[in-house]
């Protein structure tokens, strides 16, 4: 691993030599997306043997209330007889196993459903198809939105924004600059031609998602254009903060993001106003009860309560991931 790493930060020295310090959106995207060398492309983060646990993966119940989400969607729509569910960033794919082995129940609507996981990683695809061949002939893989068929849709990313490259502003002396990364990694100001409304302080810090706007915006225009509805659940801010948030995570602690690159997730607050402009922001817990995940725990086969308990806290508690995360349901 500490090759892969060496290589990889070679790799970056060299293009920043060649072209001069780059934004962290490139950096970002070196890092983890590379085809051959990249984080996302090489292995399998999630996990406890992996760098980071997700929501699906501390219970099943996670996957079963997004389940009843879904149902209710398509019941407000008309319970069309084709309908798509799109899910972005799928990682493992266990919260899909949960959410079809949970609307099986429901045959109008799992037979109205046609799956499709949005996923560049040919590690992970490989993962999920493994853990989904129960339901494989319901699945397809794809890149983008762009290659999902025309038709009423339902779209899903957990966890999945804040793994998009972003870029970094600084505004000093009463001027903004861009926070571009030099040859031997550290962070140098460049002036740019981006300006920000509001009041802005000295020192202040300004991030922006301008990959992850780009496929928020796809996913607006395909619901308004065939009808549907977008669940989005994500760690981060209604609104912006004025700090860098961008970090990264390797084995389940907090590490340099300009150590161990290509090995360690880098990853940053979502910043939901920026992507989702004008769209209401809950919390996670207040999304999982208003869904009724302590019902769907009443009536779970669970036989271990405590650890059942201990998945709920982490799942609702403020002070763990119920007010962490954030969600915009469109």
């Amino acid at each position: 691993m500490e090759v892969q790493h060496q290589e990889m930060r070679s790799y970056i020295q060299d293009v920043i030599k060649k072209s001069g310090p780059i934004s962290f959106s490139k950096f970002i995207e070196m890092a983890m997306y590379h085809p051959e060398k990249g984080y996302y492309m090489t292995k399998n983060p999630i996990g406890k043997e992996g760098d980071y646990i997700t929501a699906p993966e501390v219970t099943s119940l996670f996957g079963k209330t997004i389940a009843i989400w879904l149902l209710h969607r398509w019941g407000q729509l008309g319970k069309p007889t084709e309908i798509i569910i799109a899910e972005f960033g799928p990682g493992t794919g266990i919260m899909m196993l949960d959410i079809l082995d949970a609307i099986h129940c429901s045959d109008d609507f799992y037979s109205a459903v046609r799956v499709y996981m949005v996923e560049i990683s040919p590690l992970l695809r490989k993962l999920q198809r493994g853990r989904l061949i129960a339901h494989s002939r319901k699945i397809c893989w794809c890149e983008s939105i762009n290659e999902i068929p025309e038709s009423k849709i339902l779209i899903l990313a957990n966890e999945f924004f804040d793994a998009l490259p972003i870029d970094q502003f600084i505004f000093l002396d009463e001027e903004f600059f861009e926070n571009k990364i030099t040859a031997d990694f550290h962070v140098t100001p460049e002036k740019t031609e981006e300006r920000f409304t509001g009041m802005f302080s000295h020192g202040d810090i300004i991030e922006k998602n301008f990959k992850g706007r780009e496929v928020a915006a796809s996913m607006i225009e395909r619901i308004t254009r065939c009808g549907g509805g977008v669940l989005v659940i994500d760690y981060g801010h209604a609104f912006g903060v004025r700090r860098s948030t961008i970090q990264a995570l390797r084995s389940h602690k907090f590490s340099d993001i300009f150590q161990n690159i290509g090995e360690a997730d880098i990853t940053h607050e979502v910043d939901f106003s920026f992507l989702f402009p004008g769209y209401p922001v809950m919390s996670q817990r207040d999304f999982l009860l208003s869904y009724g995940i302590l019902e769907l725990a009443k009536r779970s086969r669970i036989t271990d309560r405590v650890t059942l308990k201990k998945a709920l806290d982490r799942l609702l508690e403020p002070i763990q991931m119920g007010e962490i995360f954030k969600c915009v349901i469109l």
